[in-house]
């Protein structure tokens, strides 16, 4: 499980997602060399294969970063798992593509600085009760009543 952000190209006035009109084709966000240019301006390490994956590791988490293989970026996948130390560098990254990304977490469908460590809480929220040990189920009322 992971908490996923989708940076693309989106349209400059929309405040959530469903004001995405129908007919909307993205820009592409740059050649494969820019993209990874622009990651590289906040995390050095990243050096994705030929298929565009990389890993970036923080000291509580990790992001999986995938570009695709293509000369032109359409878009950017973040995953990112572990603790909170995630939601900086995800910020980072999505601010060097001018700061516009989908995040499923949020109230708006939309990546919002300001509001990414409580969509990340959210996400986190989720995942800890999906992963929880179910409850035992209880005794039969006759195990109860006859004590056993």
């Amino acid at each position: 499980m992971s908490w996923d952000i989708f940076i693309q190209q989106l349209p400059a006035a929309i405040s959530s997602v469903r004001d995405i009109p129908d007919d909307f084709e993205p820009d592409p966000l740059g050649t494969r060399a820019e993209v990874i240019a622009r990651i590289r301006s906040h995390r050095r390490e990243f050096a994705p294969d030929a298929d565009g994956f990389a890993l970036v590791e923080t000291e509580h988490g990790s992001i999986e970063i995938d570009i695709g293989a293509a000369d032109h970026v359409q878009s950017v996948m973040l995953s990112a798992r572990g603790g909170s130390d995630v939601v900086p560098v995800v910020s980072a990254i999505v601010g060097a593509f001018g700061g516009r990304a989908l995040d499923p977490s949020s109230e708006t469908g939309l990546f919002d600085e300001t509001a990414a460590a409580r969509s990340f809480a959210t996400w986190k929220g989720y995942r800890d009760t999906a992963l929880a040990e179910p409850a035992p189920k209880p005794r039969p009322w006759w195990r109860r009543l006859l004590g056993g």
